[in-house]
């Protein structure tokens, strides 16, 4: 008898029926936690759009439009089996024009940073400030890096760093790191090392920036305007008006990113209800968050609901009265999303193992429908992928391979980075970087090689190479005002 040890583990199998049963709990889980999503998000969402005293909400004002005539569709209306397909397709549309122009605005915000990192040192020129002593600042710069004992932590830390050294390197030994960072994607997709080259263009500001939203279009302006001034020669009087102008741009630029982080989110929320559509639990009228959903849509786009009156019945008709009445509402919802996200990761795993090794069986339990089956699989892994912390991510196509993993099939070779190609798109990418410093002031030549360094691979093999580098880049920085203000900062990031 072979021993407790070397006995394999059952697989434990289920049948059709109990199959239907866990994709059902599973997206029934999935739809009661979007609605819940959903009712937090739209509520504060619509409450600061309605007290905001400035215009930033207009840059967003059509996808805001879509999304509440959505929500009104899916949840005021109600979704139903003639209605899924073109609501879905509208869904789909609304989450790809968000995430189009999130990139666009992305590509502003980094090239803006530019200008951040600049100015901040610029300012060292004026006022009263604290020197600090270089001896002490590099010993408190390293212990913030390897206090803890945890590998990413430490290389995390110290990218932070690099991106705050004064620079002094030649473009030539800039690009001898890119090439080194680059053949760390060597055999790996293609699709991960372009993704990696794109960042790199974009952190540099040297990718191209689209014009397919005029709205953005005033950003644009106000990059030209940065770029044509020269910070060597900038006043005291020409750099307050410098970064009054910044900032202005700047927090709108951060307003805006925040409309569409909320926007992006309450989007993925719908489209998990779409999918989860026909596989699940419908939920109940008295459903505490689809009842705040309908209020909230009532509420702020002054349309009668029946909801007052059935579930809610308010003291008066006040803004402030109905408001009141959703209180004991939220209140039901608490907890409820973090238990519902424990027992439905329960439950994908279970599909994930159903789909490996009982395919019959699932085709089975939805009928032989090939494309049925094909559907709701891809769904759940679709939603898996609303459910993560990238909200932005792309779902891919309706191919479908196993839940929560890639094709076992091997790669074919055009689709992996080999030497060759690597090597042709670095030498492409310095070439682009070495004429976008070439053509910008100095100070913001070096900005452009810190933002760079910092998204590098960490590109040193021990503690001591690692000090000599910080040490260097201080000690060989001849200008005391951008020393000081680079210790300043190194020391600010240090007592985080």
């Amino acid at each position: 008898m072979s021993s407790k040890k070397n006995r394999k583990k059952a697989v434990k199998t289920y049948s059709e029926e109990e199959i239907k049963n866990i994709f059902r709990a599973y997206f029934s889980l999935v739809n009661s936690n979007a609605a819940i999503k959903l009712s937090y998000e739209h509520y504060t969402f619509l409450e600061i759009k309605e007290e905001s005293l400035n215009d930033t909400f207009d840059y967003a004002a059509t996808e805001i439009d879509e999304l509440e005539k959505l929500i009104k569709e899916v949840f005021v209306v109600g979704l139903s089996d003639e209605t899924l397909s073109s609501v879905t397709e509208r869904v789909t549309a609304l989450r790809g024009r968000i995430i189009s122009q999130v990139q666009i605005l992305t590509k502003y915000i980094d090239r803006f940073s530019i200008y951040q990192h600049v100015l901040n040192r610029v300012e060292y020129r004026f006022g009263e400030h604290d020197s600090l002593d270089e001896e002490t600042v590099i010993r408190k710069v390293l212990n913030y890096i390897f206090e803890k004992d945890d590998n990413m932590v430490v290389n995390t830390r110290l990218l932070s760093v690099i991106g705050e050294l004064p620079v002094r390197m030649t473009k030539n030994r800039l690009c001898d790191l890119i090439h080194d960072g680059c053949k760390v994607y060597n055999g790996s997709e293609k699709s991960s090392f372009d993704a990696f080259t794109d960042l790199l263009r974009e952190v540099s500001g040297v990718s191209h920036i689209g014009h397919e939203y005029e709205k953005f279009d005033d950003y644009m302006k106000e990059l030209d305007y940065f770029n044509s001034l020269s910070f060597k020669e900038m006043g005291e009087d020409e750099y307050r008006q410098v970064q009054s102008r910044f900032d202005a741009v700047s927090d709108e630029i951060v307003s805006l990113n925040d409309i569409y982080s909320t926007l992006i989110s309450m989007v993925n929320a719908l489209y998990m209800t779409c999918l989860s559509y026909g596989y699940c639990e419908p939920l109940p009228e008295n459903n505490a968050a689809s009842i705040i959903i309908k209020a909230t849509y009532s509420m702020f786009n002054e349309e009668e609901s029946d909801v007052w009156e059935r579930f809610l019945n308010p003291a008066g008709d006040s803004f402030e009265e109905k408001l009141d009445s959703l209180i004991p509402l939220f209140e039901q919802t608490v907890g409820v999303q973090e238990a519902n996200a424990e027992r439905s990761q329960g439950l994908y795993s279970a599909i994930d193992s159903i789909v490996i090794m009982q395919e019959d069986a699932v085709k089975s339990a939805f009928g032989e429908d090939m494309e049925k089956t094909s559907r709701v699989i891809r769904n759940v892994d679709f939603v898996s992928k609303l459910s993560s912390a990238s909200e932005y991510m792309e779902l891919g196509d309706d191919e479908v391979v196993r839940v929560g993993a890639k094709n076992s099939e091997e790669l074919s070779e055009e689709k992996l980075a080999n030497a060759s190609y690597i090597d042709s798109e670095a030498a492409k990418l310095c070439t682009e970087i070495k004429d976008k410093i070439k053509d910008s002031d100095r100070r913001v030549g070096r900005a452009i090689m810190s933002a760079i360094l910092e998204k590098l691979p960490v590109f040193f093999r021990e503690a001591k190479e690692v000090a000599e580098y910080i040490t260097d880049a201080l000690k060989y920085c001849d200008d005391e005002v951008e020393k000081q203000a680079s210790m300043n900062t190194l020391n600010m990031l240090a007592d985080e």
